[in-house]
C-alpha cells in the first residue's frame, strides 16, 4: 500500500511539474508575442534604457572624435571636395557632429558653450552673406553697391523704372548660397571642436591627424609630380607643372599646407 501511495504521489508530482512547465511555456510564448507586437521604436527605447547614461555619453564622445578626424582626413581626397555632392556630404557630417554633441551633452546633464568672440564674428559674417541675397530697391542698392546697380541697369530691360524691380547685392545667388552653406559647415565643425575637445589628448589626436594629412598630401603630390605622368588618381589636371596633391586647384593645395604647417609646429613645440 505504501509503495502504491508513494508511486501515485510521484506521478501527481510529475504531472504537476509538467503542468507548471507547460503553463510557463505558454506564458513565455505570450510574452514573446506581446513583445513582438510592440512597435519597433518601443523595443529600441527599451534596449536604450538598459545602458548607463555615462557609458552612452562616452561612446558618443568617441564617435564625435572619430567622425571629425574622418572628415578632416577624407575631405581633401575627392579633389578637395569642390563638387556639390562632396560639399553636401561635409555639410551633413557637420550636422551629424552637432546632433551627437547635443545628445551627449544632454546625457551628461550639462550643455556648456565656450564663450569666445569667434561666435560674434562668425555670426556677423553669415548675416552679411545672407543679406546679399535679400532683394533691395534701386535706391538702396545704388547706395550700397553703385557698380552693381549700374550692371543691373545695363543687363535688365526696364530696370529700375519698371514697377516691382528689386535686385540683390549679389548677382549670382546660387554661388552665394553655396558659399553660405560651406561657411555654415565650417562654423558647425568649429563649434563642435571648441566645445567638445577640451583636453590635451583629444586636441593632440586631431593635430596628429592634420600632420598625417599634410604628409600624405605632400608625398602624394611629389610622387605624382616626378612620376612623368602627373595625375590626381585617374584625372589629369590642366596645370601639370605645379604640385597638386589630391586637389585639382594647386592654390587650394597651397592653402592646406599653409594651414597645416603652423599646426604641426605648434604640436611639436607643445610636446
Amino acid at each position: 500500500m505504501e509503495d502504491r501511495t508513494s508511486s501515485s504521489r510521484s506521478k501527481d508530482t510529475e504531472d504537476t511539474d509538467s503542468g507548471a512547465q507547460s503553463v510557463n511555456g505558454v506564458r513565455r510564448k505570450r510574452v514573446r508575442k506581446s513583445r513582438s507586437r510592440r512597435p519597433g521604436w518601443r523595443r529600441a527605447l527599451d534596449r536604450w534604457s538598459r545602458y548607463d547614461a555615462s557609458d552612452v555619453a562616452a561612446a558618443l564622445g568617441f564617435a564625435i572624435e572619430g567622425l571629425l578626424i574622418a572628415m578632416i582626413v577624407l575631405a581633401p581626397l575627392p579633389l578637395g571636395s569642390v563638387s556639390p555632392w562632396a560639399r553636401t556630404l561635409l555639410f551633413l557630417g557637420a550636422c551629424l557632429l552637432l546632433c551627437l554633441w547635443v545628445v551627449r551633452s544632454s546625457l551628461l546633464g550639462r550643455l556648456e558653450i565656450v564663450k569666445t568672440p569667434v561666435w560674434f564674428f562668425a555670426a556677423a559674417y553669415l548675416l552679411i552673406l545672407c543679406f546679399q541675397l535679400v532683394p533691395l530697391p534701386h535706391a538702396v542698392l545704388s547706395g550700397l553697391s553703385p557698380r552693381t546697380a549700374e550692371i543691373y541697369a545695363w543687363l535688365v530691360p526696364g530696370y529700375p523704372d519698371a514697377p516691382g524691380t528689386a535686385s540683390s547685392v549679389t548677382m549670382n545667388r546660387n554661388a552665394t548660397a553655396q558659399e553660405i552653406f560651406r561657411l555654415l559647415t565650417f562654423c558647425l565643425v568649429l563649434f563642435v571642436f571648441i566645445n567638445h575637445f577640451r583636453d590635451r589628448g583629444g586636441i593632440a589626436r586631431v593635430l596628429w591627424a592634420l600632420v598625417a594629412l599634410g604628409l600624405f598630401e605632400s608625398f602624394y603630390g611629389l610622387a605624382e609630380k616626378f612620376s612623368g605622368s602627373p595625375h590626381i588618381f585617374w584625372i589629369q589636371p590642366r596645370d601639370t607643372v605645379s604640385v597638386h596633391g589630391t586637389y585639382y586647384n594647386h592654390n587650394h593645395f597651397a592653402g592646406l599646407m599653409e594651414m597645416v604647417t603652423p599646426a604641426v609646429f605648434g604640436l611639436f613645440l607643445a610636446s
